[in-house]
Formats: structure tokens, sequence, C-alpha cells
């Protein structure tokens, strides 16, 4: 995509990035839509390829250094993947780590969030914004949605370009995971007294994963490779949503770390 303006072809990439998970993976590119997301990319220090607008004046977008494109409402409808969506597309790096950094890199002593097949886009972004607030390391995924869809990217406000991303496959785990304990969310058993999330010793890098909206945590590898805990409820609430669940443990662990540094 070079120039001032965009081909029928280049059209038609854009659209094709922005729904195709592989197509992301072989360009290690991510579309970003609309103004919120947009500024929260560049706030999170995302690297930004280049911006679609379409109004040639729009001041919004002026400051972030990419290569700028005018074009009109129906190019920019049918590159984004919203039914009316703003006047703001862009193109960004996609925002992810490796294994090394995990185990023995920067983020090795970093407490992270594992999702286990977590497959609607706005829990994965809201748990991204969550992980982002509270000051984790990253987040690792097993199956579930593209952390890297356009709707995952909007639902996080663009605060995934500050959240290491790791997807990995079942069999990469032990790997991935070797010098941490795992923590697993999981709604109490009726009748069992379980391990409360307050009752909890998490150690500085520890790992908790989360579970399907519908099925729980359904990889084989963490059925004997956790540390089970629940969250105590009123009992007229069954469960709570995974996104809420992962907002609660990301603040608890933040929390302890900070009284484990007032008191040290």
């Amino acid at each position: 995509m070079n120039g001032s303006r965009l081909s029928r072809n280049d059209i038609t990439e854009l659209r094709e990035l922005a729904r195709s998970s592989s197509l992301r993976n072989e360009m290690r590119q991510v579309v970003v839509e609309g103004y919120r997301a947009i500024s929260g990319a560049k706030l999170s220090g995302a690297r930004f390829r280049s911006i679609l607008v379409t109004d040639q004046e729009d001041t919004r977008v002026a400051s972030i250094d990419a290569d700028k494109y005018v074009v009109d409402s129906a190019a920019l409808e049918r590159i984004a993947t919203t039914t009316n969506p703003q006047h703001a597309v862009a193109i960004c790096d996609m925002p992810i780590t490796n294994v090394d950094d995990i185990v023995s890199g920067k983020l090795s002593k970093e407490p992270i969030f594992i999702l286990d097949n977590v497959s609607d886009p706005g829990n994965v972004g809201t748990i991204i914004r969550s992980v982002v607030a509270f000051g984790l390391g990253a987040i690792v995924t097993v199956g579930g949605c593209d952390a890297f869809h356009p709707k995952v990217v909007r639902s996080s406000a663009g605060t995934i370009f500050g959240c290491p991303i790791l997807p990995v496959d079942e069999y990469e785990l032990a790997d991935a995971l070797k010098r941490r304990e795992v923590f697993a969310a999981a709604a109490p058993i009726p009748g069992e007294e379980a391990v409360t999330l307050d009752q909890c010793s998490f150690p500085q890098n520890a790992a908790v994963v989360f579970g399907n909206e519908a099925h729980g945590i359904i990889t084989p590898y963490f059925e004997n490779n956790t540390r089970p805990f629940s969250i105590p409820m009123a009992e007229l609430c069954e469960s709570l949503n995974v996104a809420m669940t992962a907002t609660i443990v990301a603040y608890h662990l933040a929390a302890s770390r900070t009284r484990k540094s007032s008191n040290s």
C-alpha cells in the first residue's frame, strides 16, 4: 500500500485481513476499527502501518506516524467488521510475544492469564483491558476466538497493544508453563469445601487459567496440572461471567503484590 490512493485490490486485501485469522498471522498485522480503539492503540504503544479515513482534514489521527489514505465511506464499510463503522481504520503490527519471554525472559517473573477456549470476542477484549489495567504480564490463549480479531481489538479499546499475547496449542503448554504454578478459576462444587480466592497464596509469577463460557476449562492438560479456587458468591448467583471473574482475579493479584511490596 504505497502512495495516496488505494487500489481495489488493496481494499479487498484489507477486507480479508479483517476477517481472516490465517492472513493476520501470516502478515503479523491487526486491523483497528474506530477512533477510540485507535487512540487506545496509540497510548498503548502500537506500531502503526497505515490509517484509512474518509475525511482528508481529519485531525483525530493527524499526530500518528503512519501512512495515511483517504477512502470513501463505501470502501471503509467493505473493510470494517461493524455494521456502521466510524470513519477511521488503522493497520498495526501484531502485539505477539514468544515462549522464551514467558519462560525465562522479561515476562518470566510476572503473573499471566491463560484463556482456555474462551470464545466470545467481547470477553477476550475485556480480559485484555483488565490485564493491562492491573499490570499483569501477558495472556496465553489456547483455542477459542482469535485474540487479534478486530472485535477483540475494539473491545479492548486498543489496550491489546500493551498486552503481550501468546497463542499456543495444547502440546506447547507444558513448555510455556514449566516454571509456573498454575491456578484454575472454577465454579464451586455443591457440597464440597473449595479453596477461595482469598485463601490462595499466589507466587509472583502465578498463572491463572479461565475456561470456556459454556463448558469451563476443557483442555486435558489442565486436568492434573492446576490448583482450583473459587470466588465466594451469594446463593442466588451460581456463577460469574468469565471476563468479570478474570477482572476480580486481576485486581486481587495486583492488590496482593502491592501489599507484599509495602511489607517488604
